[in-house]
This record gives C-alpha cells, structure tokens and sequence, in this order.
C-alpha cells in the first residue's frame, strides 16, 4: 500500500486566490462520468489553443496530467495494475525524451545543412560569374584576333598586288626595251 500513499496524496490547487484541497474518491468512475471527463477534456484542449498535429507542448502537458490521473484511479482499484501503469508512463517520458533529443538534433542537422548548401550556393554563383567574365574575355579576344587576322591579310594582299602590279610594269618595261634593242640590232 506504498504505493497508493504516493497516489492518494492530497493535493492542494489555488484557484482566484484560494487554496483547495483536493482528494481522490474512492469511488469508481461511471461510464457517464468518463464521457462528461472527455467531453471536458476536448473542451479544454480547444481552449488552450493546442496543436492536434506535431509537437506541442501543452497538449503533452494536459495528457501527462490525464495520463497520471488514470494511473491514480488504476491504483485505487489494483495496486499491481497502477504499478504496471507508472511503468509504462516512465518508460513512454523516456522514449519520449529519446525522439524530443532526435528532434532537436535532426533540426541542427537539417539548419547546418541548409546553410552549407547556401554557402554552396553562393560560392557556385561566384564561380558562375567568374566563368562568364572568362567566357566574355575570351569571347572578345577571339574578335580581336579575328579582325586583326582581316587586317593583316588586307595588308598582305595589298602588298602582293602592289608587288604583282610594279613587277608587271618593270616586266612591261623590260619587253619594250628587249623590243627596241632588237629593232636596233
């Protein structure tokens, strides 16, 4: 009977002010009783605002407390029973610690991540902007040589053509003067 003592402790709650004293009855629950209490419950959680879906600590809260008052009446009818509860509450706060941990750690990880893959990010857009400068440079380089390439053979072939046209006079010249020799022979 340790164990109801733990349970049946009387528990004081201030409310406006006051202080009350609060005791477990002995008596069992009825099914009414149990659909008024769930009734109050739902209520209770639309009031507080809670988050049905993910974790949100007050309605972990509001089922610890309801959770722990089942476990109080268990214990009233069958010790062993409230026992084998308590068992399951700690070893459920324990796993539930456990997956809060993984939680907590999973959100480290998926942030470090995120901001790795921003630096990453930045650091590719930076290469990308290098790159097309490079592109741009040599883009405007290869311009540059093709036209200086148009140039030189301009140059080049205004120097052949003057060359074609003053080796033409001088071999012009040279048959003219060939011609008058040989009317003079």
């Amino acid at each position: 009977m340790v164990l109801l003592t733990d349970f049946l402790l009387i528990r004081k709650i201030k409310k406006n002010g006051k202080e009350y004293l609060l005791r477990l009855s002995r008596q069992p629950a009825s099914r009414d009783d149990v659909i008024e209490l769930s009734k109050r419950f739902d209520e209770y959680l639309e009031e507080r605002q809670v988050k049905m879906n993910g974790f949100c600590p007050i309605r972990r809260e509001l089922y610890d407390l309801l959770f722990d008052e089942l476990i109080r009446q268990s214990t009233i009818h069958c010790v062993e029973r409230g026992s084998l509860l308590l068992r399951v509450r700690d070893e459920f706060r324990m796993t539930m610690a456990a997956y809060e941990k993984l939680y907590e750690c999973g959100v480290e990880y998926g942030a470090r991540k995120a901001l790795e893959a921003e630096i990453e990010e930045q650091k590719v857009e930076i290469q990308y902007k290098q790159l097309q400068s490079e592109v741009l440079r040599a883009e405007k380089l290869t311009k540059d040589l093709k036209a200086q390439i148009e140039a030189e053979k301009t140059l080049r072939q205004q120097t052949i053509d003057t060359k074609q046209e003053k080796h033409e006079e001088r071999m012009e010249f040279l048959r003219k003067l060939n011609k008058q020799l040989k009317v003079r022979i």
